[in-house]
């Protein structure tokens, strides 16, 4: 769990912070560019309530890993977009899906694997992850578009930690226990 979160909040967070220039860089128009970049916040509304309804009614790892693989979904659209709004704008939901369901997941999860007495301080580690990762996603993806000239270069090196996120949860074990009331 703390090495998911750290490789989503990674790719999610330097995504959330990048969009727009990201967009920019492929010929889109700054104001539409802004637009999409708003439709993250939506999509993360959406994603924290469909996250916790998915939780309550279907086997839980999977909706996990499968909400970590969003972004992948998302870089890969941005990777192709070329300035075609359509494409946006579903990277856009696909980030935001992500962003919402993120820490959902991660509660959820540490709260079915970990005993009550360890649980405040095993999340805690978890976040504290999240939070390093938070501040570096966006660094990384400014140092990649400084070096390379394009986020392309950082869009590609996102793809494999999207990956690592989904596939560490969805290589978990079944809960120890049954899920507290």
């Amino acid at each position: 769990l703390f090495l998911a979160g750290f490789a989503m909040t990674f790719v999610v967070l330097g995504v959330n912070a990048h969009l727009v220039p990201i967009l920019v860089e492929q010929s889109m128009g700054r104001e539409t560019a802004v637009w999409i970049a708003g439709l993250i916040g939506r999509g993360s509304i959406v994603g924290r309530i469909g996250t916790g309804l998915l939780l309550d009614h279907f086997q839980s790892v999977k909706i996990a890993a499968a909400v970590f693989v969003l972004p992948f979904a998302g870089c890969v659209l941005l990777l192709f977009a070329d300035g075609s709004l359509p494409v946006a704008l579903t990277a856009a939901v696909l980030i935001g899906l992500a962003l919402g369901g993120e820490f959902d997941v991660l509660a959820y999860l540490a709260s079915r694997y970990f005993a009550a007495e360890e649980l405040g301080s095993r999340f805690g580690w978890i976040m504290m992850a999240c939070g390093i990762a938070g501040g570096l996603g966006p660094v990384a993806a400014g140092l990649a578009r400084d070096v390379s000239g394009s986020y392309a270069t950082h869009l590609l090196l996102l793809l494999p930690m999207s990956l690592l996120a989904g596939w560490l949860l969805a290589g978990l074990p079944a809960f120890a226990r049954p899920p507290r009331d």
